[in-house]
């Protein structure tokens, strides 16, 4: 939590972004009625749903039957996560009065209403002049969760198998938690460059063919009444595959080992390098444009051998490349031949 000793927006970064989405806010105060002097101590706690574009704040005072401002704050940029602000720093400088107050807070996705009273003496042992207790929210002033042990990771490190994390163990009584995978390229010295895996957002991930070759870990993210917190786990080693993965691309040999490209000239598939031992493979010949990309599928020139095929006349002043996919019991994958150098002419 941090508290601040600035009117500023609930200690958010106020940086401008394009690119946010809608975030609703909540709130609560830690103390619903204190003295002027308890306002440094008190805190709002303010939490956005998802990224708000926005922030704004009116707070007003009650003077006889009517309402008037005390102060209002807008801000744009980039707020979300929970953040909070004492009370003194809601008011801003301004002079913190005895009486009732609302504090009304905006988001871009809608709003949150709050009331507080500032009322006379001192709220410590409980009591006022009169010997009545001044009233408190029911909720107790408290911290955010804090992480005593990272989550885990558990399951089989291969493609096609299911990693399963723990909430690791946390202080504070979170209420609930959320999860986000990632997935890491390994870099020398132990080094990890990781990104979220978009919708991996379950206590369980299943490992795709995107994930070999990489690492994965996962983030947990604690919540509570005040706050919420997150703690990242240890990546896994790098994930394998049981089934057909590429070592090197395949590759196309022109008849004859020449090297010019001509109509009726036969082309041969060099399937590549596979790990896994495929059991079996399939073949797609690809049209392309001259530098190799804007490809298009073709039919072998005889369905018999679908690894040969022979140039024609509607492949004159395009590239040629083939995709070939590798399978075996466990699944499959597939690899596509490097841009070729050489454009069909005619013969």
């Amino acid at each position: 939590m941090c508290a601040l000793a600035l009117a500023v927006t609930c200690g958010l970064a106020s940086a401008v972004s394009s690119t946010v989405s809608s975030g609703k806010i909540s709130a609560h105060l830690t103390k619903k009625s204190f003295t002027s002097s308890q306002a440094s101590s008190v805190k709002l706690v303010c939490k956005f749903s998802k990224t708000s574009g926005s922030f704004s704040y009116l707070l007003t005072f009650k003077k006889g039957s009517k309402w008037q401002a005390v102060r209002s704050v807008k801000k744009k940029g980039t707020f979300n996560g929970s953040k909070s602000m004492t009370v003194k720093a809601v008011f801003a400088g301004k002079s913190v009065k005895v009486g009732s107050y609302w504090l009304k807070l905006f988001a871009d996705g809608g709003s949150k209403l709050l009331s507080f009273k500032v009322v006379k003496g001192s709220t410590s042992g409980g009591s006022t002049g009169g010997g009545g207790s001044i009233g408190e929210d029911p909720t107790p002033a408290g911290n955010d969760p804090v992480n005593t042990a990272l989550p885990i990771i558990s399951g089989t490190t291969v493609a096609g198998q299911k990693l399963t994390v723990s909430n690791g163990s946390w202080d504070n009584a979170p209420s609930s938690y959320a999860y986000h995978w990632q997935r890491c390229e390994i870099k020398p010295e132990n080094l990890y460059l990781c990104a979220d895996i978009s919708n991996a957002t379950a206590s369980s991930y299943l490992l795709q063919t995107a994930d070999v070759s990489r690492a994965i870990r996962a983030r947990v993210t604690a919540e509570n009444y005040f706050g919420l917190t997150s703690a990242v786990s240890d990546p896994t080693g790098a994930i394998t595959s049981l089934y057909p993965t590429n070592l090197s691309p395949p590759g196309i040999s022109i008849e004859g080992g020449s090297l010019i490209l001509r109509e009726g000239v036969t082309l041969q598939i060099w399937r590549g390098n596979w790990t896994n031992d495929p059991t079996s493979y399939r073949y797609q010949w690809l049209r392309c444009g001259p530098t190799g990309n804007g490809c298009s599928e073709v039919p072998a020139t005889d369905p018999e051998f679908p690894e040969h095929y022979i140039v024609t006349a509607s492949d004159v002043g395009f590239t040629m490349r083939v995709s070939v996919t590798a399978s075996n019991a466990f699944g499959s994958s597939s690899a596509t031949s490097d841009p070729p150098t050489v454009i069909v002419e005619r013969a």
